[in-house]
């Protein structure tokens, strides 16, 4: 019974957890390596995850031995997720580390709660006037752009921050996860809540304002920047870079985030907006910084590597640009003019064994020329692994022909 009996956080309970976080990643010497790049000699190895620990909220949590949240009934245990995520986001611990306890208080109490049912969305790509953070403190969420599948994330993850800053509008959308055992619970911190909480703080008040203003040449970016990389710089057609450009998606990472690891599978590309990005490699003296303007994993978006080859990780707050494969389907087919130039850069079109259209029973006797005349029509389309292409009983899109030209 005990676990559904919660005790309560004091304002003394809060803030003796918050004080537990470490240092902010601005407090060091001005000419000192920064801790979160490790040290001088390079990166260390990834840690590896041994085991996984059970989700807070859970009978397998407050049953563990050893868990962060044994003995903590239900309720007070989601409290803690949310505590120990605003200790290890920067962005926002940055700002009060050094608050008197009465902030620090204000800050956990100026969250809402906010429980939503399998399947319905948190928040929908290009919402207007929609300048909040989210913690996701029991349950799970599917992340899509363009209507495909993105990314999943779970308990403890945050959204949101370019959006609480105003930076920029959201690009993604956030749905909790269909397949979700009950309903998922959210923390949200909405930016009209953060600037009357610091009103009467000018030191915190002032490092968001400071945040804010590094960032700011991100927020004036557009699809210009684009004509930069390679593969776009012989295409010069202003619709088609916006339109990539508009359906890229853009995230805020905070200074020691890895924006992403070795070996990581995902077909897309970087572009640093704003801030310092490192790209290095683990147990290596390799690196090489990017700056605003400054682009990564061309060949991932291209397809003709399936594995990203080194880490991206945050030296300063960031904006980053990603670009996905299947989003540059969608612009190169409604703009055909720029499909030569860019197939002609998927160099594993000319290296692989790509089976022929000719295998398709039906399609066998037709000639040549009509057959190039099919294949200049199609839409190339990517798949991310472990997606749904088509459910049970769904017809094709257009009663069209699915043909596998890669991949299992």
């Amino acid at each position: 019974m005990e676990f559904f009996s919660p005790r309560g956080l004091t304002l003394g309970d809060r803030v003796d957890n918050l004080r537990q976080a470490p240092p902010p990643t601005h407090d060091q010497a001005p000419n000192e390596r920064p801790s979160h790049l490790g040290p001088v000699t390079g990166p260390p190895r990834h840690k590896m995850e041994l085991t996984d620990e059970p989700a807070a909220g859970t009978a397998g949590a407050w049953k563990s031995k050893t868990g962060v949240f044994r003995h903590l009934p239900g309720a007070d245990a989601f409290e803690h997720v949310l505590l120990n995520s605003i200790k290890k986001y920067s962005l926002i611990w940055d700002l009060v580390y050094d608050a008197p306890p009465r902030l620090l208080d204000d800050l956990v109490r100026a969250w809402e709660p906010r429980w939503v049912l399998p399947g319905e969305v948190v928040i929908q790509d290009e919402t207007p006037d929609a300048d909040f953070v989210f913690v996701i403190v029991h349950g799970a969420c599917v992340v899509t752009l363009e209507g495909r599948e993105i990314e999943r994330i779970g308990q403890g993850a945050i959204q949101g921050a370019a959006q609480l800053l105003s930076l920029n509008g959201w690009t993604r959308t956030v749905t909790a996860d269909p397949e979700h055992n009950g309903e998922v619970m959210l923390q949200v911190l909405r930016r009209k809540s953060l600037i009357e909480m610091l009103s009467g703080h000018p030191e915190p008040k002032a490092r968001m304002m400071a945040v804010e203003a590094s960032l700011q040449v991100g927020k004036e970016a557009d699809w210009r920047l684009l004509k930069l990389i390679p593969t776009f710089r012989s295409l010069y057609f202003p619709y088609f870079l916006g339109r990539l450009y508009k359906d890229a998606d853009i995230r805020l990472f905070c200074a020691g985030d890895h924006v992403s690891l070795t070996g990581d599978t995902s077909a897309c590309m970087m572009v640093c907006l704003a801030g310092v990005l490192r790209c290095e490699q683990p147990q290596s003296l390799f690196y090489v910084e990017l700056k605003g303007g400054e682009w990564c994993y061309q060949d991932n978006i291209l397809a003709n590597t399936p594995c990203f080859g080194h880490d991206v990780v945050a030296v300063t707050n960031v904006l980053v640009l990603v670009l996905y494969r299947h989003a540059l389907q969608n612009a190169m087919f409604k703009y055909p003019e720029t499909r030569e130039v860019i197939m002609g850069n998927e160099t594993w079109r000319r290296e692989g064994e790509i089976p022929d259209i000719t295998v398709v029973p039906c399609l066998k006797q037709l000639p040549k020329s009509v057959l190039e005349e099919l294949a200049a029509e199609c839409k190339p389309l990517y798949y991310r692994a472990g997606s749904v292409i088509l459910n049970a009983g769904q017809r094709v899109e257009g009663d069209g022909l699915i043909f596998i030209l890669r991949g299992e």
